[in-house]
């Protein structure tokens, strides 16, 4: 509505002043993964495994069962490993995306269940994918509330790359505002990309557009640059139970209305999206199809 709103006021001052020229800014696309989980199975302790085995015989979910000894025995690949097929889909539109990497300690009751970042493996992943691509923190779910966890969970994923880390996005897009803010700013963080919705699509700020987070109480604009996104793969399939054809017509939707204000269009997905796997299967084709309405001239 921002975008909508300005560009109606600026047609009217150059009705008024033809001599005005208007500048609009272009479309562009930013595609934004979440790794809360590098893999289903792989490079987790034994606990975790067995009680994964254990969650599919209570739900007596025979065919996980069997799929999971698959995966453990390397008969199958690990479904959670998508990365050569973001890469595949990205170099082919000519973008790069940004990897936000959950990093925090291992708290089950708050959906903090990413592998130990002192794995070898798993730190050999992240290092990999920021060669062709931007990294992020993840906050862990507590980090809303307890600034710290911000701060070391930063130091953990810089001393992986090596590089100074200053983009984030709160898991399970929590946050408490101002205070949250105040704390990615004391940690150094000058890029969040948390401004959505889980539950529906859309544009939480009413922009499109990236923007300068304004601290109401000192009255002063912050160096923190706020990046909003509109849909994220979750939303579509578990909140709005859309299918995949009703995910699509509403990506399309979303596309058009982006591009008509030459806003940023940042979509939120998984690594477990493209997986196929479970509650999954069908939605893969999604990711490519996405970025090939942002191609396309006319929706």
């Amino acid at each position: 509505m921002v975008e909508i709103w300005a560009r109606a006021f600026v047609a009217m001052l150059c009705e008024r002043c033809p001599s005005l020229k208007a500048y609009y800014p272009a479309f562009r696309i930013q595609p934004s993964i979440d790794i809360d989980q590098a893999y289903m199975l792989r490079h987790k302790g034994w606990l975790r495994i067995k009680w994964s085995f254990l969650k599919s015989l209570i739900r007596l979910d025979l065919r996980s069962f069997k799929e999971k000894w698959k995966i453990l025995l390397k008969q199958s690949p690990d479904p959670f490993d998508q990365y050569a097929a973001f890469k595949k889909v990205h170099e082919q539109y000519g973008l790069k995306p940004i990897y936000f990497f959950l990093l925090g300690k291992y708290r089950p009751a708050a959906d903090d269940i990413n592998i130990n970042p002192g794995n070898k493996p798993f730190r050999q992943l992240i290092r990999s994918l920021s060669q062709d691509a931007f990294v992020g923190i993840h906050p862990s779910y507590s980090s809303a509330s307890v600034a710290e966890r911000i701060v070391s969970e930063k130091k953990i994923l810089e001393g992986i790359t090596g590089e100074r880390v200053f983009r984030s996005r709160q898991h399970f897009l929590r946050m408490q505002i101002p205070h949250t803010y105040g704390s990615l700013i004391k940690a150094g963080i000058t890029e969040d990309y948390t401004m959505g919705y889980a539950s529906h699509t859309g544009f939480r700020a009413g922009s499109s557009s990236p923007f300068y987070f304004f601290d109401l109480k000192t009255n002063t604009r912050t160096n923190l640059r706020v990046y909003p996104f509109c849909v994220m793969d979750a939303t579509l399939k578990n909140y709005m139970k859309l299918g995949v054809l009703e995910a699509l017509q509403e990506l399309r939707h979303l596309v058009r209305e982006v591009k008509a204000v030459g806003g940023a269009f940042i979509p939120l997905w998984h690594n477990e999206s493209l997986s196929e796997y479970g509650d999954w299967s069908g939605w893969s084709v999604l990711y490519q199809e996405m970025f090939e309405l942002c191609k396309q001239e006319n929706l």
